[in-house]
């Protein structure tokens, strides 16, 4: 998710962190500080990040996969 509200961003964070603890679940500022962005995991591989996007789809939250670098 992105959020112009740091809140709401946190609020997904928590939210998402107690319904996947195995997964680390992040916000951080965009570049211009206009929005919060939550996301789920750090992985090391497009096929874990793959996996992790397939467990939240499977329970109606919108993911996506972004490579970092």
């Amino acid at each position: 998710g992105a959020f112009a509200d740091r809140r709401n961003a946190d609020r997904l964070r928590a939210d998402l962190a107690r319904r996947y603890p195995q997964f680390p679940v992040n916000t951080a500022p965009t570049p211009d500080g206009s929005r919060h962005r939550v996301w789920v995991g750090n992985e090391s591989s497009e096929e874990s990040a793959l996996l992790i996007a397939q467990r939240l789809r499977q329970d109606q939250v919108t993911a996506f996969v972004v490579r970092l670098d």
